[in-house]
Order: structure tokens, then C-alpha cells, then sequence
């Protein structure tokens, strides 16, 4: 006989994740816990723990390169996102923190 308790549990709740110093979110994607988002108004790349809601600006210093920027993904420690017909990337570890 099969135990039924995985069906008693209750769905996890659903919440919805305001991240402080979003415009314009164009790009999301979770990597290592964590929740990365891409602000293509102000060029901001958004780090954002999903249980507290802090937000951390990774590149307060070159954003300008971000602006316009849609797709993000991470991948082995690398950033790519896209602006236009371009397709950029960059290591998570280079970002002006």
C-alpha cells in the first residue's frame, strides 16, 4: 500500500515579491538561492532574497551598460542578458559590488 501523506500537504503560499529600486523588470532568473532581476529602465542588475525581499543594485557604477537589456539567464557563473539584436555576458564575479 502506498501512504497518502504526500498528498496532505499544503501547497507552499504564494507571495508576491516587491524588489525595492525596480522600474521595469525585463529579465528574471534564479541561481544559487537567489533571485536576479534586470531592471531595462534604470540598467540596475537586482540581486533579491525571495524571503526577506532585500535588494541589492550589483552594478551601481555601470548600469549604463545595462539599459535597454531584456533575457537574462545565469549560467556556471555567467551572465547573459540581451539589448536589441546583441547578446552579452559577463562574469557574476566582475559585477561592481
Amino acid at each position: 500500500m502506498i501512504p497518502d501523506s504526500t498528498w496532505a500537504q499544503p501547497a507552499p503560499p504564494i507571495r508576491t515579491i516587491y524588489p525595492y529600486a525596480a522600474a521595469a523588470i525585463h529579465g528574471i532568473t534564479f541561481y544559487e538561492g537567489m533571485l536576479y532581476a534586470l531592471d531595462a529602465t534604470t540598467g540596475y542588475l537586482l540581486a533579491i532574497d525571495s524571503e526577506t525581499h532585500d535588494t541589492r543594485i550589483l552594478n551601481p557604477h555601470t548600469w549604463q551598460d545595462f539599459v535597454g537589456g531584456t533575457g537574462l539567464a545565469i549560467a556556471h557563473n555567467t551572465l547573459w542578458f540581451t539589448r536589441g539584436e546583441d547578446l552579452y555576458f559577463c562574469s557574476l564575479e566582475e559585477t561592481d559590488h
